[in-house]
């Protein structure tokens, strides 16, 4: 199977350059590689729950309680003026309008949308959403093309229509996709894999590089991933797409075999992986504030009073230790919302998910030294220094991950 390496290590990043150790660990010691280490943003992002309404039932869908309501104008106005004049160590506001499906209300998102353009404000700031598209047609489509330079739009695609049709009730063919792609060619798309639609991921992700998208793919959080037989199917998947990565250098590994493996060499631990409570503020329908959309009613029944309140972590832990000495450590992210909705504690990772990450992870190491073996780093795009690291992290996790897997 093509994610266990079983080269003869005759390679090096350049095939006749080495960096200098000391220029490699300087440029450690401060970060400037890792680019999990990037979440302390200047921007934020305000999340405003437009809607709990949609109009599929998605397999994986973790809201699990949404209703039929609708933030008000005023509650929306009154939070985006806030945080838009909120004199705090934020340059820049990403405002997102998020749902259930935004454009089932496509109305309040243009009323809010026309008054914030139609003031001055002291922050710079981005309107966006994210769509499953089924609603995109007509006037939606018509004003979206006319404000495509301020408000845009990302698009969830599972990938090819019969892995699609499986996770999001045959919404497939109601999509427009080249709408999407000719409108915003460089925004990325959302896909999620399901146990059911695992078998198809190849074939999928392959396919989204062909449509020309960027895209972010992930495994679905909440859903059942302990049937052993899953690993299986994973591992013959990956295995395809290093090979297709492989042969196609010139073409980004997607996000699930993008993963920073430089960062395992990392001589100190990654304490955070997203910008919950910190860079992120999620509000519900009612204009309540949580930590990340995650943590809303919408989404768990969980929530205690002073996990909503407090709009940072500083005095919560989220390091699991059980993970402490996992050589992958800096390399595996958590969702500190899906955490504590499945555990009840923001730092208690899924244990469901731990192979696979480290499957994920080798088939990303193996990807990188078969590319090392056939080309140097000026073919991969990759600065020498940070080649040397990758290959360093890429041994390490071939060294030490197949025994915690099997």
């Amino acid at each position: 199977m093509g994610i266990f390496y079983r080269g003869d290590g005759a390679f090096s990043p350049n095939h006749n350059e080495e960096m200098p150790h000391s220029a490699l660990e300087g440029r450690i010691q401060s970060g400037e590689l890792f680019l999990f280490l990037g979440v302390y943003m200047s921007k934020k992002t305000v999340m405003l729950t437009i809607t709990e309404q949609c109009n599929l039932n998605c397999r994986y869908c973790y809201e699990k309680n949404k209703t039929l309501k609708s933030m008000p104008y005023d509650t929306a106005i009154n939070v985006i003026s806030r945080e838009l004049s909120e004199n705090d160590e934020f340059d820049e506001v990403e405002i997102q309008f998020f749902g259930g499906e935004p454009f089932f209300e496509a109305d309040l998102i243009k009323a809010v949308c026309e008054y914030i353009w139609s003031k001055d404000w002291p922050k710079k700031y981005q309107c966006f959403t994210t769509t499953n598209g089924t609603l995109v047609h007509g006037e939606i489509k018509k004003w979206l093309v006319e404000h495509k330079d301020k408000f845009v739009c990302s698009l969830s695609l599972d990938g090819t229509k019969r892995a699609h049709d499986i996770n999001r009730c045959n919404s497939f063919d109601m999509i427009d996709i080249d709408f999407f792609k000719s409108i915003w060619p460089n925004q990325t798309v959302k896909m999620t894999i399901s146990p059911e639609s695992l078998p198809f991921l190849a074939e999928s992700v392959i396919y989204l590089h062909e449509l020309g998208f960027s895209f972010h793919n992930n495994l679905a959080y909440g859903v059942d991933w302990s049937d052993k037989k899953l690993l299986r199917v994973l591992e013959e998947q990956l295995s395809i797409l290093s090979n297709y990565y492989i042969e196609h250098p010139e073409i980004p590994q997607c996000s699930m075999l993008g993963m920073s493996i430089e960062n395992v060499i990392l001589g100190r631990k990654i304490e955070r992986w997203c910008g919950a409570g910190v860079s992120m503020r999620s509000y519900d329908t009612f204009g309540n504030l949580y930590p990340c959309h995650m943590f809303q009613p919408i989404s768990t029944e969980l929530i205690q009073p002073d996990v909503r309140q407090k709009t940072t972590f500083e005095k919560l832990n989220t390091l699991d230790p059980k993970c402490d000495n996992c050589p992958i450590f800096n390399v595996c992210p958590t969702c500190y919302g899906h955490n504590y909705t499945a555990t009840g504690d923001i730092a208690k990772r899924d244990e469901a998910l731990c192979k696979f990450t480290k499957v994920n992870t080798l088939a990303t190491s193996y990807i990188w030294l078969k590319k090392f073996e056939r080309y140097n780093a000026d073919k991969l795009g990759v600065p020498i220094d940070q080649a040397c690291a990758i290959l360093d992290g890429a041994k390490l996790i071939q060294d030490r991950l197949p025994a915690l897997i099997d």
